[in-house]
């Protein structure tokens, strides 16, 4: 008889595990991503756009060409310098209004 693992509790793996599970193809480490880091790109979008629809957009953007691009992508610390990676095509999409 075999038993399954559990799958791990995404919630408590430090950012950097994470990132690796995600270059790995890990679609509910992408989702634990998303949910960890959603509201905090919104807001700073929106900070930076001052228009909801707009920052909705380019949030959705950035998270897809992380997806994209997540096996070229070296993130070996924390998250928070995904948000700085996130950070600089919302600061272009504001310079381009």
């Amino acid at each position: 008889m075999t038993y399954d693992m559990p799958p791990p509790d995404l919630q408590q793996i430090p950012d950097s595990e994470l990132w690796s599970m995600i270059m790995d193809g890990n679609v509910p480490a992408y989702a634990e991503l998303y949910e960890r880091y959603w509201e905090t790109l919104f807001e700073t979008a929106y900070w930076h756009l001052l228009d909801k629809a707009a920052a909705k957009d380019i949030v959705q953007e950035v998270f897809v060409y992380c997806w994209q691009k997540r096996e070229q992508i070296q993130i070996n610390e924390s998250m928070a310098a995904v948000r700085d990676f996130f950070s600089g095509p919302i600061q272009m999409a504001n310079s381009k209004r």
